[in-house]
């Protein structure tokens, strides 16, 4: 789960094999969803100006 708590960004979530698995921005502020690959993903954090934020991240 990744669910942005604060702040105007967007967060793209990219699998091991650089595919967009999902998605979070202003207007879905929070993506949940299976990982469906092992190995090391990409949580990218972008913000159309300069912006402090606050995400939380949970893998379970």
């Amino acid at each position: 789960t990744v669910q942005i708590r604060q702040g105007d960004i967007n967060v793209t979530i990219i699998s091991p094999n650089n595919q967009t698995i999902g998605n979070a921005a202003n207007g879905v502020s929070q993506w949940q969803g299976q990982l469906p690959n092992s190995g090391d993903y990409i949580v990218e954090i972008s913000a159309p100006n300069q912006s402090g934020y606050v995400i939380n991240i949970e893998v379970s």
